[in-house]
């Protein structure tokens, strides 16, 4: 063990088999573990489609259903940007406790159009 080593944070591995507690979910790596375990899915606060990129600060981790409705929200928005509205997006998710898992993403559209979208995760 090096003398550096003391300070490195160990990576927990949890067990994946059994179905994830959202609220158990504290940090970037279990949520990780958890999607490569096909548990979670990828969320993406700005879609792909937008610009927005495969980066953790763009990325979040939520259930699957949850991350079919952003997807449906962000065809949505595109097809009145492709009829040619001008609209301002944002995106604020909102936490329970540690959890690393947002309980619930809230999506503000103003411009030509103005309304707000929400999803419920837990």
């Amino acid at each position: 063990m090096g003398l550096f080593n003391f300070f490195k944070k160990s990576k927990i591995l949890i067990d994946t088999s059994k179905p994830c507690n959202y609220a158990d979910i504290c940090s970037y790596d279990e949520a990780e573990q958890y999607y490569q375990a096909g548990q979670l899915g990828k969320l993406y606060l700005i879609g792909l489609t937008f610009g927005g990129d495969d980066s953790p600060v763009n990325t979040l981790y939520a259930p699957h259903d949850a991350v079919v409705q952003k997807e449906a929200i962000d065809h949505h928005i595109e097809s009145q940007l492709r009829e040619g509205l001008k609209l301002q997006y944002r995106a604020f998710p909102e936490y329970k406790g540690n959890s690393f898992i947002p309980s619930r993403i809230l999506i503000e559209i103003d411009g030509d159009k103005t309304y707000t979208e929400e999803i419920e995760i837990w």
